[in-house]
Parts: structure tokens; sequence; C-alpha cells
């Protein structure tokens, strides 16, 4: 049965829909090496070594992350295959953002 999404509800989504709209931009924007660099960090967090928001975060992140790589790796090989144009900076240089 589902349930009907009342304006409450949203109310009560929304201040977390921001938060995940700032980490999924966050991420976006991150180059590869970017990306690595924090799986690396969130590979590093356990429940022993930190506090446990970070731990959690670590936890969640690391699925956000990879979706992101697969992403980046999709475009990359569609636009190795001609398949896709290039990124926005790359085809109109960085002046042009």
């Amino acid at each position: 049965m589902t349930v009907k999404l009342t304006h409450e509800h949203r109310s009560l989504l929304k201040p977390h829909a921001k938060h995940y709209q700032e980490m999924a931009s966050y991420l976006r924007d991150s180059s590869p090496e970017e990306l690595e660099a924090l799986r690396e960090a969130c590979d590093a967090a356990s429940s022993t070594n930190c506090a446990w928001d970070i731990y959690r975060a670590a936890q969640y992140l690391k699925i956000e992350i990879a979706e992101q790589a697969g992403y980046h790796e999709r475009r990359a090989k569609e636009r190795a295959l001609g398949e896709c144009p290039p990124p926005q900076e790359a085809q109109d240089g960085p002046d042009h953002l």
C-alpha cells in the first residue's frame, strides 16, 4: 500500500533533500581523482576509529561515489567512441564558464 505524500511529509523531507542535493552536486562536480580520494577516505573510516556520524556518512557516500564513478566511466567510454561531446570545459575552454 502506498502512502500519499502530504504537504507535511514534504516539509519534513525538504531539509534532508537540500543536503542530498548539495552532496550530489559535490560528487557530480568532482573529478575521478577527487572521487577516488574520497572513496579511500570512506574506506579508511571504521566504526571504531571515528565518530559515528563520519562512519555513517562514509558508508552512505561509498554507494553514491560508486554510482558517480560509474557515470564518469560510461561518459569516458562514450567520448572515446565519439558517442557524446567532450565535457563543456574542454569544449569551450575554462573562460567560457
